[in-house]
């Protein structure tokens, strides 16, 4: 959720943020940007696209374009927002867990960071190796 929250407030301007916050009585920033926020979750932690977009074998740019599309439905690109700060946000993510998935296949025994491979236990796709299933499952 932490990744989600960066996410919404990079891409939601503050103008929206303020106009949000006057008219429900001054809540919190997270609190008036938590639709935002869960949207982005949902996305992240969404196996196929998971499976997908950190296969080594896709294509960023394809990646980059599905980030897109999904960032702009959450939050539509109009003059003051900025969806692709999101979806900026979550490409460095999915990127670095595609880098791990292949350092972990060319060396199978080797040290399992296990915070980044948080994300990757809501994907049942990837026939995780038994070293990193059963660290996921004492972290998660």
């Amino acid at each position: 959720m932490t990744i989600a929250a960066e996410c919404a407030r990079m891409a939601v301007s503050p103008t929206t943020i303020t106009t949000r916050q006057e008219t429900s009585g001054g809540l919190p920033v997270d609190a008036v940007l938590y639709p935002e926020q869960v949207a982005f979750a949902r996305v992240l932690t969404r196996g196929s696209l998971l499976a997908w977009a950190t296969d080594p074998a896709t294509d960023p740019v394809d990646v980059r374009s599905a980030l897109d599309a999904e960032s702009r439905r959450i939050v539509p690109a109009t003059e003051d927002n900025e969806p692709w700060r999101a979806s900026t946000r979550m490409q460095t993510v999915l990127f670095a867990l595609r880098s791990h998935r292949r350092q972990q296949y060319l060396a199978p025994g080797a040290a399992v960071q296990p915070d980044r491979w948080n994300l990757l236990r809501h994907s049942d796709e990837l026939g995780l190796p038994a070293a990193v299933a059963g660290v996921l499952s004492a972290v998660g």
